[in-house]
């Protein structure tokens, strides 16, 4: 799993990534992502992930849902920009955006195992 959240920061752009859901804890202060997303840009298949924002401070979006249902199965993320520190986490979408402000640094809470050769 380092391997993952090492490329969550510095490999992975987050494009063509399919939103699963967003699930908001306000009374736990968190947000957790699901995606499907390229690990590298060389790999062919997504990966499951999901990106766990703790004691998170705010959390704003505008999502056109149409928009991210008809752009799913090209991906309906455009990009992201995830914090290496406490603060704001940037995800752009298909029809809007997802912005994560939180105090703690954003972790990969499951995922595939990967070897360092992957």
């Amino acid at each position: 799993m380092a391997l993952v959240q090492e490329l969550l920061f510095d490999e992975m752009s987050g494009h063509d990534s399919q939103i699963e859901t967003i699930l908001v804890d306000p009374v736990a202060e968190t947000v957790t992502v699901s995606f499907l997303s390229y690990p590298t840009d060389q790999c062919r298949d997504r990966i499951p992930l999901k990106i766990l924002f703790t004691k998170v401070t705010s959390v704003s979006t505008i999502a056109d849902i149409k928009e991210l249902a008809k752009n799913r199965g090209f991906g309906n993320v455009v990009q992201w920009h995830i914090s290496k520190k406490e603060g704001t986490s940037f995800i752009s979408l298909t029809g809007g955006y997802l912005a994560i402000t939180s105090r703690d640094v954003p972790t990969v809470m499951d995922g595939p195992e990967m070897s360092a050769s992957e």
